[in-house]
């Protein structure tokens, strides 16, 4: 009969398992499955082991894997938040610096930009140079070589010969000078100063690298956790400048509001305190000259008569109503001046009445 295997290892009968199906029907159902090439119980067993390991190891390693995925991730999340405080430590540190205090770090930091800018075009012209040289001393050491082997080749065919060796001698003691000898010679003295001239230009590059890489190095290198790069400290910098430069500009401007502001207010005072002391002063033109006119009122009153009451009568001369009105309200509105204008004018009235008095008496004498 055909048995099943679960996960666990457990074996079924499937003829069992699929209700209202007999074995001997499972078994003509299945009979086109050659049985010899399904595996037994044991071996379904070991293939489900083998199976349950292979997917419990695949999760452990998907654990593992996802564990290491969000140990990165957290890692890189406090890096980044790090940085972030860094950053605004940083632009709050340019902030607080006083505006004089901050244009010569932003100026420093320009030299220190400019110079490592500067490093890193010394170090690319000082690599060009290097290779050239270094091509100039192949080129050199092998014309060099050349000319030695031309010279080496005629040298060895010389000595050849049954007088070989006293052409050798004419050679060497400049006697006998062959023009393909003469050729290679003086090829070699050419190269030979190509060679010096390479090897000098290849040992100035190699200064000129030594002083400049280091710093080319350091202006180009990652910036480490803390250590922004200088365009980044320029960039927060310049920010912090602006920022304070916008600030000051607009305290200038609210400072050039006050002022004048204020210029306009002690104009508006001024202006206030000269209307009211024109004020003042036409009010005391008034009054003087209406207490000036309460002395041509009294003088032109037609009589004063003392009461018993120790009050004056007024007896005014014939007025419109209107004016009449208004004397006697001046009149009113400054008693004490109208008391005395009165008095005044009864003394000089009894003083005319008298001089008139004794004039009548001189003329009856």
């Amino acid at each position: 009969d055909f048995i099943v295997i679960d996960q666990a290892g457990e074996s079924h009968s499937l003829a069992r398992r699929i209700d209202g199906v007999k074995a001997a029907d499972m078994r003509a159902r299945l009979s086109d499955i050659d049985q010899a090439t399904l595996p037994g119980a044991r071996g379904a067993r070991a293939e489900q082991a083998q199976k349950a390991l292979e997917g419990a190891q695949k999760a452990e390693e998907a654990r593992r894997a996802a564990e290491a995925a969000q140990k990165a991730a957290e890692a890189a999340q406090e890096a980044v938040e790090r940085q972030q405080a860094a950053d605004e430590g940083l632009a709050a540190h340019w902030r607080s610096l006083p505006l004089p205090a901050l244009q010569i770090e932003i100026e420093s930091m320009w030299a220190e930009k400019k110079r490592g800018e500067e490093a890193v075009r010394e170090v690319g012209v000082a690599n060009v140079l290097l290779r050239g040289a270094e091509r100039r001393i192949e080129e050199a050491e092998s014309r060099i070589e050349q000319a030695t082997a031309v010279q080496k080749d005629l040298w060895d065919e010389w000595g050849r010969g049954p007088v070989g060796w006293l052409k050798q001698v004419a050679v060497k003691t400049g006697i006998l000078a062959p023009d393909v000898w003469r050729e290679a010679e003086r090829q070699k003295i050419d190269a030979l100063g190509k060679l010096a001239t390479g090897v000098t230009e290849k040992h100035q590059a190699e200064l000129d690298l030594a002083r400049w890489k280091p710093l080319a190095d350091a202006y180009t290198a990652e910036p480490v956790e803390g250590c922004p790069k200088v365009e980044d400290r320029l960039e927060k910098a310049m920010a912090a400048l602006n920022h304070q430069l916008v600030a000051q500009r607009e305290a200038e401007r609210v400072e050039q509001a006050r002022q004048r502001q204020q210029r306009a207010d002690e104009r508006q005072r001024e202006w206030e305190a000269r209307y009211e002391r024109e004020q003042r002063e036409a009010v005391e033109q008034q009054r003087r000259a209406e207490i000036e006119e309460i002395s041509e009122i009294v003088r032109n009153l037609e009589s004063i008569t003392l009461t018993e009451q120790g009050t004056y009568r007024l007896r005014y001369p014939d007025l419109p109503s209107e004016e009449l009105k208004r004397q006697q309200d001046l009149l009113r509105r400054y008693p004490d001046e109208a008391k005395s204008a009165v008095k005044a004018e009864v003394s000089e009235r009894q003083l005319q009445a008298e001089r008139e008095k004794d004039r009548g008496f001189d003329m009856m004498d």
